[in-house]
């Protein structure tokens, strides 16, 4: 029989009730750009003496699921993605909606299906958590969205979810504002932001499968590579002001924002009210080419972690 290629693929998505009961629908079909979603299992040689050169039996002494896999950014299905990062999304409007996603302790369940050519192999991943997300985008490029999976448990000849991928259109750089210490730069040519829940499985007497997956410390990082055009940044960065002449103990930390808009219905918006830079990596080229700054920055920890980050969504789907 021919062989099955390699981009016959979606991926399903939807939010569960509970723990331990897949989602009755997954009613967003995405595709992916790279990466995977698969079932692991826990496999180890055994370590004994015997009579024999060879090596020793495996045997199978646990299971889960999860992977990281990447998608184009589209406003409609990032919605569940920013729900499924943050823990939490309240949905306003009327059509448009604008979903905000807010940071919690503990995130929903999804249920994923991925699919390959439809019915050729189809599996099911239940209890599925984001451990980690990245978004990417550079000048010239289209957005993505990266999701780090760890899930509890698969079901393998499962059925393929009966939606339809999306039709909107991925959000791309030109669409792009960076807004930074309440001032539109107009100079960031790449941004990178990094969506850190941590944490790890938890396993027991209970069989094959984890407990649970329970989230660690929240972190959020990121980078923005801006034009070199004066002193100023690189002041803030190792003086704590535009105008300082001496190394200080201050990290630097301004707002950023970054907002990626093609209309009032279809957008997604980033807010950190301050975000302590990191690093300041400038060096000369001798090809003459203008000089850019990769500055890395973690958000600074707010009382409301809503301020630390919060992610506003817009587009034309009611709830998630």
């Amino acid at each position: 029989m021919p062989g099955i290629p390699g981009n016959y693929f979606t991926l399903s998505a939807g939010k569960q009730t509970v723990k331990g009961t897949p989602a009755a629908t997954t009613p967003f079909k995405t595709r992916a750009t790279g990466g995977f979603v698969r079932p692991e299992r826990n496999i180890i040689e055994l370590e004994e003496t015997d009579s024999s050169r060879q090596a020793r039996p495996t045997v199978v002494v646990g299971s889960r699921s999860g992977g990281a896999i990447s998608h184009y950014l589209r406003s409609d299905e990032y919605g569940l993605w920013a729900l499924a990062a943050m823990g939490a999304s309240t949905p306003t409007g009327a059509g448009p909606y604008t979903h905000l996603a807010t940071m919690t302790d503990a995130g929903p369940y999804i249920t994923l299906i991925e699919a390959y050519q439809g019915t050729a192999l189809v599996n099911k991943y239940v209890d599925c958590r984001i451990i980690k997300q990245t978004i990417r985008g550079a000048v010239g490029g289209i957005f993505t969205v990266e999701n780090t999976w760890a899930g509890l448990s698969t079901v393998m000849g499962a059925t393929d979810s009966v939606a339809v991928a999306s039709a909107v259109t991925p959000l791309t750089w030109p669409k792009v504002t960076v807004t930074k210490n309440a001032v539109t730069t107009d100079v960031i040519s790449e941004v990178e932001l990094d969506i850190d829940n941590g944490g790890e499985y938890i396993e027991g007497d209970v069989g094959m499968e984890p407990i649970d997956y329970v989230w660690g410390r929240w972190l959020v990082t990121g980078q923005i590579t801006v034009l070199f055009e004066n002193d100023q940044m690189f002041r803030q960065f190792h003086g704590g002001s535009s105008v300082a002449t001496t190394l200080t103990e201050t990290i630097y930390a301004d707002a950023l924002t970054v907002t990626i808009s093609r209309g009032a219905g279809d957008e997604v918006s980033w807010i950190m009210s301050g975000v302590e830079y990191q690093t300041y990596e400038i060096s000369p080229d001798p090809s003459g080419s203008p000089i850019r700054v990769a500055m890395a920055f973690r958000a600074k920890a707010q009382t409301s972690p809503a301020n630390t980050l919060s992610v506003s969504t817009k587009n034309s789907t009611p709830t998630y």
